[in-house]
C-alpha cells in the first residue's frame, strides 16, 4: 500500500499518535484483503479518524469510514486538525 505523498499525519497533527495502515508490514497473504484486515483493527483503536483529501474515493477508505462511523469514532478532514 503506497503512502500518501506530502506530509504525514504525524507531521500535521503534532502530539497525537498516527496509525497509518501504509506503515504496516506487508501481510503474509500479500493481498489487499490482508492490508484491510490490519487497517480495520487499527480503526478500532482510534479516537478520531483523519480523512485525507479525496480519501473517500478509495474503496478501502470507504469501508474504514463505515466502520469508524459505526463505532462512533469522529471523522474529520485533515484540514480540521
Amino acid at each position: 500500500m503506497p503512502k500518501p505523498k506530502g506530509q504525514t499525519l504525524a507531521e500535521v497533527i503534532s502530539g497525537l499518535e498516527n496509525l497509518n495502515p501504509a506503515d504496516n508490514p506487508v501481510p503474509k497473504c500479500g493481498a489487499g484483503s490482508g492490508w484491510m484486515r490490519a487497517s480495520l483493527t487499527q480503526i478500532a483503536q482510534c479516537h478520531t479518524f483523519a480523512l485525507l483529501p479525496n480519501g473517500e474515493d478509495s474503496r478501502g477508505v470507504a469501508l474504514e469510514l463505515h466502520v469508524a462511523r459505526e463505532l462512533g469514532i469522529p471523522v474529520k478532514q485533515i484540514g480540521e486538525f
